[in-house]
């Protein structure tokens, strides 16, 4: 049975070019009205300047699910870390399920309770996520 709190980033978001844009409130209420499929419906939509194509002039939708990955981690992180440590947001699609790797770096807070804060944090999204503590950052006490 699905978990009814897992995440699923391919019908949450929508792309759409930011040249001539209606305001992203209007948008989402045309999508709620003309949208069939209830879960098609974005939760989320994103601006971006230009759509990436493939070399055949296709949407590009990897590149649209790696930029989704690398916003969604890094608003996720960056609300769990508040302002006790710097960081980095990577991803990585070359294994069998895309990763987001978190380079955390001028840790303020002990180490492993910020890492289970951050794994209890992203446990229900569908993407594997790495934590990656740079080594001079060793557990400060506070």
């Amino acid at each position: 049975m699905a978990n009814a709190n897992f995440v699923h980033l391919r019908v949450h978001t929508a792309y759409s070019l930011s040249e001539g844009a209606i305001p992203i409130s209007e948008l989402l209420e045309l999508c709620r009205k003309n949208v069939q499929e209830r879960a098609a419906i974005p939760v989320e939509i994103h601006l971006v300047d230009r759509i990436p194509m493939t070399a055949v002039g296709k949407i590009n939708k990897p590149a649209l699910r790696v930029d989704t990955m690398r916003r969604v981690a890094t608003e996720v992180a960056m609300r769990v870390i508040c302002d006790n440590a710097s960081c980095e947001v990577a991803t990585d699609e070359t294994g069998p399920r895309p990763r987001v790797i978190l380079r955390l770096s001028g840790c303020r807070v002990e180490t492993q309770a910020l890492e289970a804060r951050l794994k209890d944090a992203f446990r229900t999204y569908e993407f594997l996520t790495v934590y990656e503590f740079q080594p001079d950052d060793a557990s400060v006490a506070s």
